[in-house]
């Protein structure tokens, strides 16, 4: 109707007022589709007038693509009676608005009519693409993601996993229908607990959280995840959903719990290389002056057994101190290129003996083995140590398996420890079929002296004396083991030149006769130094006794005859034995120099500073053993030279 012309018949005045004041564009339709009226809200909406948009033919508010399809909503009409459907409005200017039309019929002026009333779509348009954007987005970053995502409506109990929540525990994506039960029933039963209360808290804060747990797999192995989740809570502060993400932090956790072994055994070491030090003075003492007492008793005398049972317990507490230098890394070397399936065969026969007749012994080694620079009778060790350990884990008896290899080891190796180089190396695999350790043994057990035997059956040194020796010789040592299914234990040595070095012949050496030579004795421990006085003095030398370096230098200044050797200490307080030594030679050139130590100083070894067996008396020492070393230290041209 015109607002200008006749008025409507009843009725028609409020549906007009109604028609003309909608927000809504709106038009009027004959039957066969022309426009006959529009409201206000319809000129504003096109950008026409209203006389441009009476012009309008059939479907002429649309563009060409839509308008084809005009006739059959015609037919939808006159069968369904009103009709819902999506197009687009041209506007004056050329432009499109997507709308919404419903149309349904009407009497207007007493004649049949449409009435189609447009939702413009922009916004929701506009809002659909925001969201399929980000729907788009989401995916891309979930498949992108190396995390597994997931999200737990709390109302429901559903939970949303991506595909790699699936992936990281075994499963095919949907194979199992994600639920806080299922999730929990894959728990480690040590986890559960922890779990729980993670939960519990998650749900009484807001702060997001970070929980480590381990959970089964579908091939039945646990692996540690880590998952952080933040809470979603409604108006009235009650969570509703829980969303996060989980990752597989094994090999992050075995790469730490590696580091912090090292690291503590390291810190046990020094620990355990001091304490061997200063043991090894008192032996010094002790094993020397009961040494010194024999020589003074007769066969027969009553107090003998006495002494020779004092020269025991030194003797045993001298090979004690040997293994916590083995396992300090301060053990004194002779390493030799070697081939490890040689001495393996060599022992054979021995290591069946020492298992005893319910072990069997297998060995598997590869051909064409590479060489390894290390000690053979620490090697030789090695090997024992790690057939006693599998031999004591298999009382009932069982299978022990010696292996070689060759690997390749690239930095960051999982299967490696921390700070490992990478390169060749040769793999000794000691395997057993016996009780294997849980997982608090499997923390300690190359600490020294810890051991799960009674007391009385053993050490706890043995495995001590494996990590050391082969971190000595530039290696390393990992392991696996698991109850009721044995050990493993893997050695692995840097692969060397191919060349293997020839046995040394050792020629015994006659008890020297002095010739009256001067030495130069600096030595801090007045017990130690009072022993190699005497005994040096007694074989006709004549001694220069200092308590330190400082001491020493001053004696050498006075002193105007030759001095022919230098005895010192390595390690002393200010001055060590070596910087003693350098000052001296400056002093004296050519001057002979042979050390004392209870251990050799990694730093003085890796510098060259003591090489060979005639640079150094290790402690603790005899009388006899002190004599021949200052002997074949005087023999030489040039100690250092």
């Amino acid at each position: 109707m015109s607002r200008k012309g006749r008025r409507p018949e009843s009725g028609e005045d409020n549906f007009g007022l109604i028609f003309h004041a909608a927000a809504d564009p709106m038009a009027i339709h004959d039957e066969e589709g022309r426009i006959i009226e529009v409201n206000e809200a319809a000129l504003r909406h096109h950008g026409f007038s209203r006389e441009e948009m009476l012009a309008l033919g059939p479907g002429g508010a649309e563009p060409p693509e839509y308008r084809k399809h005009f006739p059959e909503r015609v037919r939808r009409f006159r069968k369904e009676g009103s009709v819902v459907f999506e197009t687009e409005h041209i506007t004056k200017d050329g432009g499109r608005i997507p709308v919404e039309i419903h149309s349904r019929p009407i009497v207007y002026r007493g004649r049949p009519a449409i009435l189609s009333i447009a939702r413009d779509l922009r916004r929701r348009k506009a809002a659909d693409e925001s969201l399929r954007q980000s729907v788009e987005r989401f995916e891309l970053v979930i498949r992108a993601s190396r995390d597994a995502i997931w999200d737990w409506n709390l109302k429901t109990g559903e939970i949303y996993g991506s595909p790699q929540f699936y992936e990281m525990l075994g499963f095919a994506p949907g194979e199992h229908r994600p639920t806080w039960q299922f999730f929990e029933s894959l728990l480690h039963p040590d986890d559960v607990e922890s779990v729980r209360v993670a939960l519990d808290s998650q749900l009484r804060t807001d702060s997001p959280r970070v929980t480590r747990y381990r959970i089964r797999t579908k091939q039945g192995e646990y692996r540690w995840h880590e998952t952080y989740a933040v809470t979603l809570r409604d108006e009235s502060g009650a969570p509703v959903r829980i969303a996060g993400s989980s990752r597989d932090i094994t090999e992050q956790k075995l790469l730490s719990e590696r580091l912090e072994q090292a690291q503590r055994l390291d810190s046990i070491g020094r620990l355990a290389g001091g304490i061997a030090h200063d043991f090894n003075n008192l032996l010094t003492v002790i094993s020397g002056y009961t040494e010194l007492l024999l020589e003074k008793l007769p066969v027969d005398d009553p107090l003998r057994p006495v002494a020779e049972e004092i020269r025991s317990a030194g003797e045993k507490g001298a090979a004690l101190t040997r293994q916590l230098l083995a396992f300090s890394r301060r053990q004194v070397m002779q390493p030799e290129v070697m081939d490890l399936n040689q001495s393996i065969r060599g022992m054979e026969g021995m290591l069946r003996r020492l298992v005893g007749e319910n072990i069997e012994v297998f060995t598997r080694l590869r051909p064409r083995l590479w060489k390894v620079l290390a000690d053979a009778s620490q090697m030789n060790q090695v090997l024992m140590n790690l057939i006693v350990n599998a031999r004591d884990s298999m009382p009932n008896g069982g299978k022990v398996f010696v292996e070689t290899a060759n690997i390749e080891v690239t930095c960051g190796d999982a299967a490696a420890p921390p700070n490992v180089e990478s390169g060749q190396y040769v793999r000794l695999t000691v395997r057993d079929t016996g009780a294997g350790m849980d997982e608090e043994t499997r923390k300690h057990v190359f600490e020294p002296f810890f051991t799960t035997k009674r007391p009385g059956a053993g050490t706890g040194l043995g495995l001590a004396m494996v990590y050391g020796i082969a971190l000595q010789s530039g290696g390393f040592v990992t392991f696996e083991s698991e109850v009721g299914k044995g050990s493993e234990f893997h050695v692995c040595l840097p692969r060397a030149a191919e060349r293997i070095s020839r046995p040394r012949k050792i020629r015994p050496e006659p008890m020297p006769a002095p010739r009256g030579e001067t030495i130069l004795l600096a030595e801090d421990q007045p017990e130690v130094a009072a022993l190699v006085r005497r005994t040096l003095t007694k074989r006709g030398y004549r001694v220069l006794a200092s308590g330190n370096a400082d001491e020493a230098l001053r004696l050498a200044k006075r002193h105007t005859g030759p001095i022919d050797l230098l005895l010192a200490d390595v390690v002393m307080p200010g001055m060590s034995g070596p910087e003693l030594a350098a000052c001296l030679r400056g002093m004296r050139p050519g001057l002979r120099v042979l050390f004392i130590s209870g251990y050799p100083d990694n730093d003085l070894l890796s510098h060259g500073i003591l090489q060979g067996e005639a640079d150094l008396v290790p402690k603790p020492f005899t009388p006899k053993e002190l004599v021949r070393r200052v002997h074949r230290a005087l023999s030489r041209q040039n100690s250092l030279g």
